[in-house]
């Protein structure tokens, strides 16, 4: 008698296990395509076809003055009106500065756009900072998108192949809708074991008007 109720309670036990184990696969997949989508993606890029005479230092931005809760509500920016050049993107709201030589620190959408400049060529990692949301293009690619409303945060890591060096266009969507703001971009270069802030030399635009 004694060994028939501990062999019952043996495959009780296992019962129990074997039902824990299904009940955890869900979670335990989904887990696991968490980490998958948060893997950094590789991009190639290719040179735009421009030469250093056609071009100025800084950025062009376009704005507009509308409260978005996604990037997706932002319209394309023909609707945006020009504001001025911008050296390169390092922005944090410390309470009282305008964003970008706007008269603004919120309530605002930017389009940002030029080219960035990649010497030398070789393996390069970007990610952004920002606070909202943020779309970035580099040759038409999606390399960063964190588009909705958030507090100060990274993105997730793009890594890039350059293989040649050269001028890439690069195009942002950016909205700031209340409160705290950040707008940062950082890379690590080839070679380089840690991200800095992308510098000024490394922002172009058209040199036209």
């Amino acid at each position: 008698m004694k060994k028939f109720a501990w062999q019952l309670q043996l495959n009780l036990f296992s019962l129990f296990v074997f039902a824990l184990a299904l009940a955890l696969a869900p979670l335990t997949q989904g887990n696991e395509r968490a980490c998958a989508a948060e893997s950094p993606s590789t991009f190639t890029l290719a040179p735009a076809g421009i030469q250093p005479a056609d071009l100025a230092p800084g950025l062009d931005t376009r704005i507009i003055d509308k409260l978005f809760s996604t990037i997706n509500q932002m319209p394309e920016d023909v609707s945006f009106s020009k504001g001025k050049p911008i050296a390169k993107l390092d922005y944090q709201y410390d309470g009282s500065a305008p964003m970008f030589g706007t008269d603004r620190n919120q309530s605002i959408g930017l389009v940002i756009s030029g080219f960035l400049k990649f010497d030398p060529a070789g393996r390069y990692e970007i990610k952004a900072k920002s606070n909202d949301g943020i779309r970035i293009k580099l040759a038409d690619k999606i390399i960063i998108e964190d588009p909705d409303v958030h507090s100060d945060r990274f993105s997730s890591v793009a890594i890039l192949d350059a293989p040649q060096a050269g001028f890439v266009p690069l195009r942002i969507q950016y909205f700031q809708r209340k409160g705290s703001a950040c707008l940062q971009l950082y890379w690590k270069r080839p070679g380089s074991d840690h991200f800095d802030i992308i510098p000024e030399e490394a922002y172009w635009r058209t040199n036209q008007p």
